[in-house]
């Protein structure tokens, strides 16, 4: 599920291919329908696996039609647009959450590890990338200053998003997004893990600010490098809001961010 996502993002560098999501979608669903099967059965096409989902409510639990899915993920005929098969993300992932008998994931990226070790399966990767997911963390309000296609303009940065991010803006001149902390606290710790499998160029310079419940800023810090995670630990200071935000046309795009 995260390569299809890739596949079809618009922002990737290898840019949209629809086809290969397809193919991605296609065999996580026959995988959710092996899996939900439990009988031993010998490899499913799309045609049987979509019986078993149906027959199992998978499919009904997740809000999508077999038909739909017939249509969309069948070999032998062209794939849909990249905004068609965007649309399906959720909906699969959802399916192949109902298959597996899971209903909450505790931070996304650390069960893709321990997926990706244990289970090795795409069909177990389908449900860490898409759909809602709350962090153990504190989780505190943002809002943005815009929002990519299947993200939301105000959310919590507790939760996870398409493609395993908390929040991706569109490409704009100084995006920002703005975390409330719902009260004046004291804070000594900010960390900022950025996209993982590609555009980590992204966001540069990025500013770091406090607020008082004013919005009076002052800068905290700045990056000018390319970063996997950046840690700021700094003396204790009180703030009601935290500010990141560039200076340039570009993107800002977090899998995870954490404020304590």
């Amino acid at each position: 599920m995260e390569l299809a996502g890739r596949a079809i993002d618009p922002t990737a560098p290898d840019a949209s291919a629809p086809e290969i999501a397809r193919l991605l979608f296609h065999e996580a669903i026959i995988d959710a329908a092996q899996l939900a099967s439990e009988n031993g059965s010998p490899r499913l096409d799309l045609d049987h696996a979509l019986v078993v989902l149906e027959q199992g409510r998978h499919l009904s639990a997740a809000g999508v039609s077999a038909d739909t899915l017939r249509s969309a993920l069948s070999e032998g005929t062209p794939p849909p647009t990249g905004p068609a098969l965007r649309a399906l993300e959720l909906p699969i992932s959802k399916v192949v959450e109902s298959a597996i008998g899971t209903s909450s994931l505790a931070r996304a990226e650390r069960l893709r590890r321990w997926a990706a070790r244990a289970l090795g399966g795409l069909a177990a990767l389908a449900i860490l990338a898409y759909g809602v997911f709350y962090l153990a963390a504190a989780s505190f309000p943002y809002r943005v200053s815009s929002a990519h296609a299947g993200f939301p303009t105000e959310s919590y940065i507790g939760r996870i998003h398409a493609y395993g991010l908390v929040l991706h803006t569109q490409q704009q001149p100084g995006p920002w997004v703005e975390i409330d902390l719902e009260q004046e606290r004291t804070i000594s710790t900010i960390v900022l893990k950025n996209r993982a499998d590609c555009c980590t160029d992204r966001g540069l310079p990025l500013i770091v600010e406090l607020g008082d419940p004013d919005k009076n800023w002052k800068q905290l810090a700045r990056k000018t490098e390319k970063y996997d995670q950046w840690v700021l630990h700094f003396p204790p200071q009180s703030a009601r809001y935290v500010r990141l935000r560039s200076t340039a046309n570009t993107v800002l795009q977090f899998r995870e961010i954490q404020v304590k």
